[in-house]
Protein backbone atom coordinates (compact mmCIF):
# COMPACT_ATOMS: atom_id res chain seq x y z
CA UNK A 1 0.00 0.00 0.00
CA UNK A 2 2.80 2.39 1.23
CA UNK A 3 4.58 1.42 -2.39
CA UNK A 4 1.67 2.41 -4.53
CA UNK A 5 1.40 6.09 -2.34
CA UNK A 6 4.79 6.26 -3.07
CA UNK A 7 4.32 5.70 -7.31
CA UNK A 8 1.65 7.96 -7.07
CA UNK A 9 3.22 10.83 -5.59
CA UNK A 10 5.96 10.65 -8.01
CA UNK A 11 3.96 10.14 -10.70
CA UNK A 12 1.99 13.70 -9.93
CA UNK A 13 5.23 15.21 -9.39
CA UNK A 14 6.73 14.34 -12.82
CA UNK A 15 3.06 15.29 -14.33
CA UNK A 16 3.71 18.57 -12.34
CA UNK A 17 6.78 19.32 -13.93
CA UNK A 18 6.45 17.94 -17.54
CA UNK A 19 4.00 20.76 -17.89
CA UNK A 20 6.91 22.99 -18.52
CA UNK A 21 9.56 24.02 -21.23
CA UNK A 22 12.50 22.53 -18.77
CA UNK A 23 10.78 20.04 -16.77
CA UNK A 24 14.29 18.34 -15.82
CA UNK A 25 15.49 21.70 -14.51
CA UNK A 26 12.44 22.98 -13.03
CA UNK A 27 12.16 19.73 -11.28
CA UNK A 28 15.93 20.48 -9.57
CA UNK A 29 14.37 23.97 -8.43
CA UNK A 30 11.17 22.04 -6.86
CA UNK A 31 14.04 19.87 -4.70
CA UNK A 32 16.32 22.67 -3.78
CA UNK A 33 18.74 21.52 -6.29
CA UNK A 34 19.20 24.70 -8.00
CA UNK A 35 18.91 28.23 -6.38
CA UNK A 36 19.21 30.08 -9.71
CA UNK A 37 16.48 29.76 -12.53
CA UNK A 38 15.30 31.13 -15.38
CA UNK A 39 11.57 32.12 -16.39
CA UNK A 40 11.85 30.52 -19.41
CA UNK A 41 12.58 27.13 -17.84
CA UNK A 42 9.04 27.24 -17.13
CA UNK A 43 8.06 28.43 -20.46
CA UNK A 44 7.60 31.78 -22.45
CA UNK A 45 4.23 32.95 -24.39
CA UNK A 46 4.25 36.25 -26.53
CA UNK A 47 0.82 37.10 -25.89
CA UNK A 48 0.70 35.96 -21.88
CA UNK A 49 3.36 34.80 -19.60
CA UNK A 50 1.47 35.33 -16.61
CA UNK A 51 1.66 31.54 -15.65
CA UNK A 52 5.26 31.18 -16.21
CA UNK A 53 6.33 34.07 -14.42
CA UNK A 54 4.29 33.20 -10.90
CA UNK A 55 5.48 29.73 -11.36
CA UNK A 56 8.89 30.88 -11.47
CA UNK A 57 8.11 33.20 -8.36
CA UNK A 58 6.40 31.11 -6.38
CA UNK A 59 9.14 28.55 -7.03
CA UNK A 60 12.10 27.71 -4.56
CA UNK A 61 14.30 29.80 -6.24
CA UNK A 62 16.44 32.29 -5.06
CA UNK A 63 17.18 34.48 -7.68
CA UNK A 64 15.20 34.19 -10.73
CA UNK A 65 15.72 35.88 -13.94
CA UNK A 66 13.31 36.90 -16.63
CA UNK A 67 15.32 36.11 -19.55
CA UNK A 68 15.69 37.65 -23.15
CA UNK A 69 13.09 36.37 -25.56
CA UNK A 70 11.68 37.57 -28.94
CA UNK A 71 9.61 39.62 -27.51
CA UNK A 72 8.22 41.26 -24.24
CA UNK A 73 7.32 39.27 -21.57
CA UNK A 74 3.27 40.00 -21.17
CA UNK A 75 1.60 39.65 -17.54
CA UNK A 76 -1.29 40.23 -15.72
CA UNK A 77 -0.38 41.28 -11.84
CA UNK A 78 2.49 39.51 -10.01
CA UNK A 79 3.02 38.86 -6.57
CA UNK A 80 6.12 38.39 -5.32
CA UNK A 81 7.68 36.62 -2.17
CA UNK A 82 10.42 37.35 0.21
CA UNK A 83 14.21 35.80 0.02
CA UNK A 84 13.91 36.91 -3.75
CA UNK A 85 16.22 38.33 -6.27
CA UNK A 86 14.32 39.20 -9.81
CA UNK A 87 16.60 39.89 -12.09
CA UNK A 88 15.34 42.07 -15.88
CA UNK A 89 18.53 42.18 -17.74
CA UNK A 90 19.05 45.16 -20.72
CA UNK A 91 17.07 44.31 -23.13
CA UNK A 92 14.32 42.66 -21.58
CA UNK A 93 10.88 44.09 -20.99
CA UNK A 94 8.49 43.10 -18.44
CA UNK A 95 5.13 44.32 -19.51
CA UNK A 96 1.91 44.69 -18.47
CA UNK A 97 -0.89 42.86 -20.69
CA UNK A 98 -2.53 45.32 -22.91
CA UNK A 99 -6.59 45.70 -22.22
CA UNK A 100 -6.17 43.87 -18.61
CA UNK A 101 -5.48 45.28 -15.75
CA UNK A 102 -9.17 47.03 -15.44
CA UNK A 103 -9.32 46.97 -11.25
CA UNK A 104 -8.45 50.08 -10.04
CA UNK A 105 -5.60 48.89 -7.56
CA UNK A 106 -3.91 46.28 -10.48
CA UNK A 107 -0.31 46.66 -9.49
CA UNK A 108 1.89 45.02 -12.04
CA UNK A 109 4.55 43.83 -8.96
CA UNK A 110 2.97 43.55 -5.55
CA UNK A 111 5.07 42.95 -2.29
CA UNK A 112 3.63 42.53 0.76
CA UNK A 113 5.69 42.21 4.42
CA UNK A 114 8.29 40.86 1.91
CA UNK A 115 11.73 40.89 3.50
CA UNK A 116 15.21 40.75 1.52
CA UNK A 117 14.46 41.92 -1.80
CA UNK A 118 15.81 42.80 -4.72
CA UNK A 119 14.92 43.84 -8.18
CA UNK A 120 17.56 44.69 -10.56
CA UNK A 121 18.89 44.27 -13.95
CA UNK A 122 18.59 47.01 -16.27
CA UNK A 123 15.76 45.96 -18.00
CA UNK A 124 12.06 47.78 -18.33
CA UNK A 125 8.63 47.85 -16.62
CA UNK A 126 6.82 49.06 -18.51
CA UNK A 127 2.17 49.67 -18.43
CA UNK A 128 -0.20 51.52 -20.89
CA UNK A 129 -0.17 54.73 -19.51
CA UNK A 130 -1.76 56.05 -23.04
CA UNK A 131 -4.84 53.54 -22.33
CA UNK A 132 -5.41 53.72 -18.59
CA UNK A 133 -5.58 57.40 -18.64
CA UNK A 134 -8.09 57.20 -21.73
CA UNK A 135 -11.67 57.09 -20.42
CA UNK A 136 -13.51 55.63 -23.15
CA UNK A 137 -11.24 52.43 -22.17
CA UNK A 138 -10.68 52.29 -18.71
CA UNK A 139 -12.41 53.34 -15.48
CA UNK A 140 -10.31 56.19 -13.73
CA UNK A 141 -7.69 54.83 -11.35
CA UNK A 142 -4.19 56.48 -9.84
CA UNK A 143 -3.36 53.36 -7.96
CA UNK A 144 -2.39 51.27 -11.27
CA UNK A 145 1.18 51.13 -9.75
CA UNK A 146 4.42 49.15 -11.85
CA UNK A 147 5.68 48.34 -7.67
CA UNK A 148 4.21 48.61 -4.93
CA UNK A 149 6.37 47.66 -1.56
CA UNK A 150 3.67 47.14 1.27
CA UNK A 151 5.39 47.14 4.68
CA UNK A 152 8.57 45.15 3.33
CA UNK A 153 11.87 45.18 4.90
CA UNK A 154 15.85 45.30 3.45
CA UNK A 155 14.63 45.89 -0.18
CA UNK A 156 16.59 47.16 -3.28
CA UNK A 157 15.44 48.56 -6.61
CA UNK A 158 18.37 49.03 -8.92
CA UNK A 159 19.42 49.85 -12.56
CA UNK A 160 15.95 49.34 -14.23
CA UNK A 161 13.45 52.01 -16.18
CA UNK A 162 9.94 52.02 -15.08
CA UNK A 163 7.36 53.57 -17.70
CA UNK A 164 4.30 54.25 -18.40
CA UNK A 165 2.34 53.39 -15.10
CA UNK A 166 -1.18 54.24 -14.57
CA UNK A 167 -0.21 55.13 -10.99
CA UNK A 168 3.02 55.45 -9.54
CA UNK A 169 6.39 54.05 -10.86
CA UNK A 170 7.45 52.96 -7.38
CA UNK A 171 4.79 52.97 -4.05
CA UNK A 172 6.40 53.12 -1.00
CA UNK A 173 3.24 52.31 1.52
CA UNK A 174 2.19 50.42 4.67
CA UNK A 175 -0.22 46.76 5.03
CA UNK A 176 -1.82 45.99 7.83
CA UNK A 177 0.00 46.44 11.38
CA UNK A 178 3.60 46.81 10.21
CA UNK A 179 3.29 50.52 9.94
CA UNK A 180 6.18 51.33 7.49
CA UNK A 181 8.95 50.32 4.87
CA UNK A 182 11.95 49.93 6.35
CA UNK A 183 15.83 49.75 5.14
CA UNK A 184 15.01 50.20 1.56
CA UNK A 185 17.11 51.80 -1.33
CA UNK A 186 16.16 52.91 -4.83
CA UNK A 187 19.43 53.55 -6.62
CA UNK A 188 19.84 54.14 -10.54
CA UNK A 189 16.18 54.23 -11.88
CA UNK A 190 14.16 56.13 -14.24
CA UNK A 191 10.76 56.87 -13.81
CA UNK A 192 9.08 58.02 -16.69
CA UNK A 193 5.68 59.46 -17.90
CA UNK A 194 3.34 57.60 -15.10
CA UNK A 195 0.29 58.86 -14.18
CA UNK A 196 0.39 60.10 -10.80
CA UNK A 197 3.69 59.85 -9.46
CA UNK A 198 7.24 58.94 -10.20
CA UNK A 199 7.74 57.64 -6.73
CA UNK A 200 5.21 57.73 -4.33
CA UNK A 201 6.85 57.33 -0.35
CA UNK A 202 3.42 56.51 1.88
CA UNK A 203 5.14 55.37 5.17
CA UNK A 204 9.06 54.70 5.48
CA UNK A 205 11.98 54.20 7.47
CA UNK A 206 15.58 54.37 6.48
CA UNK A 207 14.86 55.18 2.95
CA UNK A 208 17.53 55.88 -0.11
CA UNK A 209 16.58 57.05 -3.18
CA UNK A 210 19.99 57.54 -5.00
CA UNK A 211 20.88 58.59 -8.56
CA UNK A 212 17.64 58.35 -9.82
CA UNK A 213 15.10 60.26 -12.42
CA UNK A 214 11.58 61.27 -11.99
CA UNK A 215 10.63 62.46 -15.34
CA UNK A 216 7.26 63.23 -17.33
CA UNK A 217 4.86 62.53 -14.65
CA UNK A 218 1.32 63.96 -16.11
CA UNK A 219 -2.14 62.57 -15.81
CA UNK A 220 -3.26 63.09 -12.07
CA UNK A 221 -2.52 64.83 -9.56
CA UNK A 222 -0.02 65.76 -7.68
CA UNK A 223 1.88 64.96 -10.97
CA UNK A 224 5.26 65.03 -9.15
CA UNK A 225 8.64 63.69 -9.21
CA UNK A 226 8.60 62.42 -5.80
CA UNK A 227 5.46 62.49 -3.42
CA UNK A 228 6.12 62.87 0.26
CA UNK A 229 2.63 61.53 1.85
CA UNK A 230 1.25 59.66 4.34
CA UNK A 231 -2.27 58.79 4.89
CA UNK A 232 -2.50 58.45 8.59
CA UNK A 233 -1.05 59.49 11.74
CA UNK A 234 0.35 55.96 12.16
CA UNK A 235 2.15 56.24 9.21
CA UNK A 236 6.01 57.84 9.40
CA UNK A 237 9.13 59.45 6.85
CA UNK A 238 11.57 59.04 9.13
CA UNK A 239 15.45 58.87 8.11
CA UNK A 240 14.88 59.69 4.62
CA UNK A 241 17.61 60.79 1.83
CA UNK A 242 16.94 61.73 -1.88
CA UNK A 243 21.01 61.89 -2.79
CA UNK A 244 22.12 63.04 -6.49
CA UNK A 245 18.34 62.60 -8.21
CA UNK A 246 17.08 64.87 -11.12
CA UNK A 247 13.54 65.80 -11.37
CA UNK A 248 12.33 67.10 -14.61
CA UNK A 249 9.37 67.83 -16.57
CA UNK A 250 6.75 66.67 -14.28
CA UNK A 251 3.38 68.30 -14.11
CA UNK A 252 3.11 68.76 -10.42
CA UNK A 253 6.00 69.85 -8.29
CA UNK A 254 9.62 68.41 -8.68
CA UNK A 255 9.73 67.51 -4.63
CA UNK A 256 6.05 67.33 -3.39
CA UNK A 257 5.81 67.59 1.06
CA UNK A 258 1.95 66.57 1.51
CA UNK A 259 2.05 65.71 4.93
CA UNK A 260 -0.64 66.97 6.67
CA UNK A 261 -2.31 63.38 7.61
CA UNK A 262 0.60 63.25 10.08
CA UNK A 263 0.41 64.32 13.74
CA UNK A 264 2.15 65.26 16.95
CA UNK A 265 1.78 61.66 17.88
CA UNK A 266 3.80 60.64 14.52
CA UNK A 267 7.29 60.07 14.60
CA UNK A 268 9.50 63.08 13.59
CA UNK A 269 9.75 63.80 10.08
CA UNK A 270 13.35 63.63 8.64
CA UNK A 271 13.75 64.23 5.25
CA UNK A 272 17.18 65.29 3.59
CA UNK A 273 17.77 66.01 -0.34
CA UNK A 274 21.11 65.80 -1.50
CA UNK A 275 22.90 67.34 -4.86
CA UNK A 276 19.21 67.18 -6.84
CA UNK A 277 17.91 69.02 -9.34
CA UNK A 278 14.49 70.06 -9.86
CA UNK A 279 14.12 71.57 -13.66
CA UNK A 280 11.48 72.04 -15.69
CA UNK A 281 8.84 71.10 -13.47
CA UNK A 282 5.39 73.11 -13.08
CA UNK A 283 7.04 74.05 -9.64
CA UNK A 284 9.98 73.09 -7.32
CA UNK A 285 8.68 71.96 -4.25
CA UNK A 286 5.12 71.93 -2.52
CA UNK A 287 4.76 72.31 1.24
CA UNK A 288 1.52 71.41 3.63
CA UNK A 289 2.20 73.95 6.27
CA UNK A 290 0.61 73.66 10.08
CA UNK A 291 0.64 76.01 12.66
CA UNK A 292 -0.57 73.71 15.69
CA UNK A 293 2.19 72.41 17.36
CA UNK A 294 0.76 70.37 20.10
CA UNK A 295 -1.67 68.56 17.42
CA UNK A 296 -0.23 68.89 14.49
CA UNK A 297 3.29 66.67 12.80
CA UNK A 298 6.75 67.48 12.92
CA UNK A 299 10.26 67.18 11.99
CA UNK A 300 12.79 68.48 9.55
CA UNK A 301 13.30 68.43 5.97
CA UNK A 302 16.90 69.41 4.41
CA UNK A 303 17.62 70.60 1.14
CA UNK A 304 21.44 70.64 0.45
CA UNK A 305 23.65 71.67 -2.72
CA UNK A 306 20.46 71.38 -4.37
CA UNK A 307 19.38 73.26 -8.08
CA UNK A 308 15.82 74.71 -8.53
CA UNK A 309 15.06 75.76 -12.38
CA UNK A 310 11.85 75.67 -13.24
CA UNK A 311 8.23 76.61 -15.11
CA UNK A 312 7.13 78.81 -11.92
CA UNK A 313 10.47 81.39 -11.67
CA UNK A 314 8.61 82.62 -8.42
CA UNK A 315 10.58 82.44 -5.10
CA UNK A 316 7.60 82.19 -2.64
CA UNK A 317 7.95 78.57 -2.98
CA UNK A 318 10.93 79.06 -0.85
CA UNK A 319 9.03 80.51 1.88
CA UNK A 320 6.90 79.98 4.78
CA UNK A 321 3.44 80.46 3.78
CA UNK A 322 2.17 80.38 7.02
CA UNK A 323 2.89 82.91 10.21
CA UNK A 324 3.93 79.44 12.46
CA UNK A 325 5.27 76.13 11.38
CA UNK A 326 5.41 72.72 13.30
CA UNK A 327 7.80 71.19 10.45
CA UNK A 328 11.49 73.16 9.74
CA UNK A 329 12.71 73.86 6.05
CA UNK A 330 16.32 74.33 5.34
CA UNK A 331 17.81 75.31 2.23
CA UNK A 332 22.00 75.03 2.72
CA UNK A 333 24.46 75.99 -0.19
CA UNK A 334 21.11 76.01 -2.65
CA UNK A 335 20.58 77.69 -6.02
CA UNK A 336 17.28 78.40 -7.65
CA UNK A 337 16.37 80.17 -10.59
CA UNK A 338 15.64 84.24 -9.80
CA UNK A 339 12.72 86.02 -12.51
CA UNK A 340 14.60 89.56 -11.29
CA UNK A 341 17.99 88.16 -12.68
CA UNK A 342 16.50 86.53 -15.89
CA UNK A 343 16.29 83.17 -14.98
CA UNK A 344 19.80 83.08 -13.46
CA UNK A 345 20.73 80.56 -11.03
CA UNK A 346 21.11 82.47 -8.01
CA UNK A 347 21.86 81.38 -3.94
CA UNK A 348 19.12 80.74 -1.72
CA UNK A 349 20.18 82.90 1.04
CA UNK A 350 19.09 83.30 4.53
CA UNK A 351 16.12 84.71 4.11
CA UNK A 352 14.77 81.43 2.65
CA UNK A 353 13.25 78.08 4.68
CA UNK A 354 11.81 78.44 7.91
CA UNK A 355 12.29 77.36 11.47
CA UNK A 356 9.99 74.98 13.22
CA UNK A 357 7.71 76.85 16.33
CA UNK A 358 9.27 75.58 19.69
CA UNK A 359 7.08 72.85 21.48
CA UNK A 360 4.67 73.69 24.25
CA UNK A 361 6.09 72.74 27.92
CA UNK A 362 5.27 72.25 31.28
CA UNK A 363 6.29 74.45 34.22
CA UNK A 364 9.43 72.58 34.80
CA UNK A 365 10.03 73.18 31.17
CA UNK A 366 9.19 69.32 29.83
CA UNK A 367 7.78 68.86 26.46
CA UNK A 368 4.17 68.30 26.66
CA UNK A 369 3.56 64.90 23.87
CA UNK A 370 0.70 63.17 22.89
CA UNK A 371 0.85 59.42 22.24
CA UNK A 372 -0.81 57.68 19.43
CA UNK A 373 -3.13 54.89 20.54
CA UNK A 374 -2.13 51.70 19.58
CA UNK A 375 -3.52 50.24 16.62
CA UNK A 376 -6.80 47.94 17.30
CA UNK A 377 -6.34 43.96 16.94
CA UNK A 378 -9.47 43.26 14.84
CA UNK A 379 -9.03 39.38 16.05
CA UNK A 380 -10.24 40.60 19.74
CA UNK A 381 -12.52 43.30 19.01
CA UNK A 382 -15.89 42.76 20.16
CA UNK A 383 -18.97 44.20 18.69
CA UNK A 384 -22.43 44.12 20.50
CA UNK A 385 -26.15 45.56 19.30
CA UNK A 386 -28.56 45.58 20.91
CA UNK A 387 -31.14 45.66 17.86
CA UNK A 388 -29.76 43.39 15.56
CA UNK A 389 -31.32 44.18 11.54
CA UNK A 390 -32.51 47.71 13.07
CA UNK A 391 -30.60 50.96 11.16
CA UNK A 392 -29.10 53.35 14.14
CA UNK A 393 -28.82 56.92 13.68
CA UNK A 394 -25.43 58.23 15.28
CA UNK A 395 -25.41 61.51 17.18
CA UNK A 396 -23.41 64.12 15.98
CA UNK A 397 -19.78 64.23 16.80
CA UNK A 398 -18.31 67.49 18.30
CA UNK A 399 -14.36 68.20 18.11
CA UNK A 400 -13.30 71.87 19.77
CA UNK A 401 -10.96 74.01 17.84
CA UNK A 402 -8.97 72.23 15.41
CA UNK A 403 -7.98 69.54 17.19
CA UNK A 404 -7.80 65.94 15.62
CA UNK A 405 -8.97 63.05 17.56
CA UNK A 406 -8.74 59.31 16.45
Amino acid sequence: MHGTCLVATLLAAGAATAQWARPDLVEKVAHGELREANVSWWGYDKDDSTRYLKAALGSKARKVTVDRQAGPWYTLPLSGRSDLTLVIPEGVTLCAKRGAFRRQADFLLRFNTATNVTLAGGGTIRMWFEDYTNNALYAWSEWRHAIALLSCRNVRVENLRIADSGGDGIYVGQQGRVPACSDVTIRNVTLSRNNRQGISVISADRLLIENCVMEDTCGTPPMAGIDFEPNNIHQMLRDITVRNCVSRGNHGAGFDFSVGNLSAVSPAISITLENCRSEGNRKPTKFHHAADVLTRYHGAVTFRNCVFNDLDGGRATFRSQAERETMSVTFVDCRAADPEQGGALTPLGAGYGWERVRPFTWPDGSAIRLEAPALPDAARVRILDSAPGQATRLKPVHIRGKAEYF
